[in-house]
């Protein structure tokens, strides 16, 4: 059983850093970056949340140094988007679809994280979140372009929700093996219908300006 938890897990984890390294990448295709950009937004934006959750909860080091097919999933993608970001990124929402997935898988791997700790529920949600949208908003910051976070698009949402399931589920005795995926595909399913409906959040207006 210890097995197929980490396995369930690891899986998780490497597929966050594949996906968001993929949304790094198609940031740096369409700002027309060298080599290096490409490699750095990929590797921010891979493993900014996570790195955030590790320091947060102390564990040094943070897990991409002790974990080399991190780094080498971080270098392939990168690879993977120099030669064929202009057509990725080329297409419509590829950057929104990378991040909707990249942020879903890597709220359920800190949201697992935050409940192996025995933290609160609602720390345990919120490292959730953390974690899967500290990396995007660093990659989106690098690029001079509003972070999705702060967009008033349904972000940090979609992942508290999706977060919060998981932990309860967790906390009500479900395997890890069906509450993290399910807590992973709850939040990839809300940011999905955002993006598809172009839903959001009120964004906050001063008093006299009209509304647009």
């Amino acid at each position: 059983m210890e097995e197929h938890l980490a396995l369930t897990i690891r899986l998780l984890d490497y597929g966050a850093v594949f996906v968001f390294a993929v949304s790094g990448g198609v940031a740096a295709a369409r700002k027309g970056f060298d080599p290096v950009g490409f490699l750095v937004l990929s590797a921010v934006a891979a493993v900014g949340g996570g790195s955030l959750r590790d320091m947060l909860l102390g564990r040094t080091p943070v897990f991409w140094l002790t974990d080399p097919v991190v780094a080498g999933t971080i270098g392939a993608a990168a690879v993977l988007m120099f030669l064929l970001g202009d057509r990725i990124a080329a297409r419509a929402g590829a950057l929104r679809w990378a991040d909707a997935l990249g942020l879903a898988t890597a709220a359920a791997v800190g949201t697992h994280v935050g409940a192996t700790a025995g933290l609160p529920f609602v720390s345990v949600v919120a490292l959730g979140v953390m974690t899967g949208s500290f990396g995007g908003l660093i990659r989106d910051v690098l690029c001079q372009e509003t972070p999705f976070i702060f967009r008033g698009e349904i972000y940090a949402t979609a992942a508290a929700a999706g977060s919060a399931v998981q932990a309860g589920l967790w906390a009500a005795g479900s395997p890890v093996w069906l509450a993290a995926p399910l807590g992973a595909a709850i939040t990839f399913l809300l940011r999905g219908v955002a993006i598809r409906r172009n839903l959001a959040l009120p964004a906050y207006r001063r008093r006299g300006e009209p509304p647009g």
